[in-house]
C-alpha cells in the first residue's frame, strides 16, 4: 500500500512544555512519510461522555455545531429566524478572539456555515450518535507498522491509505473467511473519527470490522497535498481483524490473475 501507520496506546507522560502547541490554539500537525507522532491528552482532544464535561471540550462542541449548523438553505430557528454563528449570544466576540488562530477559510466557515449537516437538531443527533472513547493511556502513537515491537507493544488498528483498486481488494479481504458480507463500515465522520473512535469502537466488539475514511471533504482537501495522490481514502482495520486478513492472504484472489492484473 501506498502508506501504512499504526496506532495503540502509550501510557509515557507528554514529553514537556516545548513539545505542547501554542495555548488556545487547535493543534495542527505536519508529519513526514516514515515519522512517529504522538497525540497527547493534554492537547489534541478530551474525551468525554457529554458534551459538557470538561469545559474546553464544550468549547469545541459549541464551535462545531456553529460551524455545522448554519447555511442558507437551513429552517428558520425560534421565532423564523436564521442565527448565524456570530449572531448567536456571545458569538461575535468569539469569533473575533479566534479569527488570529484561523484560516481566512475557517473562518467563513464559523461565521457562515460548513453545510454538512441540515440543521441543529441534525448536529446534536451527529454528536450523540459518535463513540465517543475515553482512553486509558496519556497518548495515542502513530508510527509504521514495521517500527512496533510487537514482543511489547499491541496495536489498536492499522491504517492503510487506499487507491480504489487498493480499496476494493481489502474490502474483498476483510470479508473473505467472515462467511457474511458487512464486515467494512463507511460511517459518516470526520477524517479524524474514522481512524479513531470508530476503529477503537470496532476493536472492542467480538467480530470487528474495518472503517474506510477520508470522506470528509474538508479532510480531503487539506491533506491531498500531503498525500500526494488526490484519490486515497483510509481503510483502518482493528489489528485482530488485521491478523486475521493476513491469515487468508495463502491461496487468496491476491494470488490470482484478477488481482495481479490489476496491481500491475
Amino acid at each position: 500500500m501506498t502508506h501504512l501507520t499504526i496506532m495503540y496506546e502509550k501510557c509515557d507522560k507528554y514529553a514537556g512544555a516545548s513539545d505542547r502547541p501554542p495555548p488556545h490554539r487547535h493543534p495542527v500537525y505536519h508529519i513526514r512519510a516514515g515519522a512517529r507522532a504522538e497525540f497527547a491528552r493534554k492537547s489534541a482532544g478530551i474525551p468525554a461522555e457529554r458534551p459538557d464535561a470538561h469545559p474546553v471540550r464544550s468549547k469545541h462542541v459549541r464551535l462545531a455545531q456553529s460551524v455545522l449548523w448554519q447555511h442558507p438553505g437551513a429552517r428558520p430557528l425560534r421565532g423564523g429566524r436564521r442565527r448565524p454563528a456570530a449572531g448567536r449570544p456571545g458569538g461575535a466576540e468569539l469569533a473575533e478572539n479566534i479569527k488570529p488562530f484561523m484560516t481566512r477559510e475557517s473562518h467563513e466557515n464559523f461565521l457562515n456555515g460548513e453545510r454538512y449537516i441540515e440543521n441543529p437538531a441534525g448536529v446534536r443527533r451527529f454528536l450523540a450518535a459518535l463513540p465517543m472513547t475515553d482512553i486509558p493511556a496519556a497518548t495515542v502513537v502513530f508510527k509504521p507498522l514495521d517500527a512496533v515491537d510487537g514482543a511489547n507493544e499491541t496495536p489498536q488498528a492499522v491504517i492503510f491509505f487506499v487507491s480504489p483498486d487498493q480499496l476494493s481488494a481489502l474490502t474483498v479481504l476483510a470479508n473473505y473467511a467472515r462467511g457474511d458480507n458487512e464486515n467494512v463500515i463507511i460511517p459518516y465522520a470526520a477524517g479524524c473519527q474514522t481512524i479513531g473512535i470508530y476503529p477503537y469502537r470496532e476493536a472492542a466488539s467480538a467480530r470487528p470490522r474495518a472503517v474506510v475514511g477520508l470522506t470528509d471533504l474538508s479532510a480531503r482537501l487539506y491533506v491531498r497535498k500531503q498525500l500526494g495522490d488526490p484519490h486515497l481514502l483510509t481503510f483502518t482495520v482493528p489489528f485482530a481483524l488485521f491478523e486475521e486478513m493476513e491469515r487468508s492472504v495463502p491461496g487468496s484472489f491476491l494470488e490470482r490473475p484478477t488481482w495481479l492484473a490489476l496491481r500491475g
